[in-house]
């Protein structure tokens, strides 16, 4: 028989004394299996954890005025695109004044190959326009409030419209 084969039946060097002691404590291991389930339950009990935003895909054929910028805190705006399908949810805020970014939408998305399809005056601060082009529809909503102009971008893919 080999020592080194079996270290279990291997003759103790320190003789028999020690050898009875260490056979009649039960053997503890570590066992990784239950360390990385506890590892994350602690890590679940303390303050919850805070995920950087992921990056809003800005659709190429959506006019945005200069001056406004895209808010993206806490998933304010969002967007989604597979194959022909979109759908995005576009909030950008700036101090731009409204007729100014109104008629910048109204010039620049036909060149896009958008038509307007509606235009309304909800009320003294706010003008929607909407565009379609084939499938998709792109929603524009300006508000003009305290000297900020907030323009929300609601963009859909809709097939049934074909």
């Amino acid at each position: 028989m080999n020592p080194r084969a079996d270290r279990r039946r291997a003759p103790s060097r320190l003789g028999n004394r020690f050898e009875s002691a260490r056979e009649s404590r039960p053997r503890r291991r570590f066992s990784w299996i239950f360390a990385v389930p506890l590892a994350l339950l602690g890590a679940c009990a303390g303050e919850p954890q805070v995920r950087e935003p992921a990056a809003v895909i800005q659709f190429q054929d959506v006019v945005v005025p200069a001056g406004l910028r895209l808010i993206d805190g806490q998933r304010q705006s969002h967007s989604v695109e597979a194959a022909s399908y979109r759908h995005a949810h576009y909030l950008y805020s700036g101090t731009v004044r409204p007729e100014e970014a109104i008629g910048y939408v109204r010039l620049r998305m036909p060149q896009h190959k958008w038509q307007l399809a509606a235009e309304e005056e909800v009320d003294e601060n706010t003008v929607r326009l909407r565009f379609v082009r084939g499938q998709y529809s792109a929603d524009y909503s300006f508000t003009y409030t305290g000297g900020v102009l907030q323009m929300v971008v609601d963009y859909k893919t809709d097939y049934s419209a074909h």
